[in-house]
């Protein structure tokens, strides 16, 4: 005596694919922002490096300047010292032309006051770089926490998403046909029949899981370890039928 055949469905209402694309979304979302910030974040090291070197440039110049400083100090002294020794030799020679002396003098002068200005310049060019720096310092630090953030919150959706897809609900239907042991009662073979169909239909229903996973490639190695389980909500048994010595038959 055997049943043939014995169709159970695992019911239960399927609802979760809106869910899934929600999901999905906003992991993209996320990523998407994730990407946007990582490239400001680029452009904002190759800014900071830029103005790194410009601010470098500036110091060297201003080390120049400085420099510049001492040496015309020192032609300033030296022309106004040539000077007064021509003031001095005119007081015995009243027409000496002293005219170049002077001019020297004048020079050295106008060379120091600009020196001076260019200075001061300098040190406000340095210190306006030195806030930009700052500023763009603090904006990649600022972009640094955001990435940061937007990673975990990466990290949520994409654990959520994963939750959500693997305790979707759904129906599922399978046909099953056993043979029944002389000493068992139909009972007792029916009700092995559905054991083995609840079984059947929960392995497809795990399979079907895991091959529709978003992140599938990553999840399937892991399988063995992930222990899934699917809850049976409700079943019941579509048709069953006997046949064999003593035909039976249920609808």
């Amino acid at each position: 005596m055997r049943i043939a055949p014995l169709s159970l469905l695992i019911s239960a209402s399927f609802f979760a694919s809106t869910v899934f694309a929600q999901d999905t979304t906003t992991v993209n979302r996320i990523e998407s922002e994730i990407n946007t910030k990582q490239t400001e974040y680029t452009r904002s090291t190759t800014m900071l490096g830029k103005y790194l070197k410009e601010e470098n440039q500036l110091q060297t110049q201003l080390e120049l300047l400085i420099t510049r400083s001492t040496q015309l100090d020192k032609e300033k002294n030296q022309a106004l010292d040539a000077m007064n020794d021509m003031y001095r030799r005119l007081i015995d020679n009243p027409s000496l032309d002293i005219t170049s002396a002077q001019s020297r003098y004048q020079k050295a002068v106008v060379d120091q006051e600009q020196n001076k200005n260019d200075i001061s310049m300098q040190l406000a060019a340095i210190a306006s770089h030195l806030k930009d720096i700052e500023q763009i310092r603090a904006d990649k630090h600022a972009l640094q926490n955001t990435i940061e953030s937007l990673k975990v919150q990466y990290t949520t959706a994409r654990v959520e998403r994963l939750r959500n897809e693997f305790t979707r609900e759904g129906t599922f239907e399978v046909d099953h046909t056993i043979n029944c042991k002389r000493t068992e009662t139909l009972a007792a073979c029916e009700q092995s029949g559905q054991q083995i169909e609840l079984k059947k239909a929960t392995k497809r229903f795990l399979d079907q899981i895991f091959e529709n996973l978003t992140e599938k490639r990553l999840v399937e190695p892991k399988r063995d370890m992930a222990g899934a389980q699917v809850q049976i909500l409700s079943s019941h048994v579509i048709k069953s039928a006997f046949s064999g010595q003593g035909d039976y038959n249920v609808n």
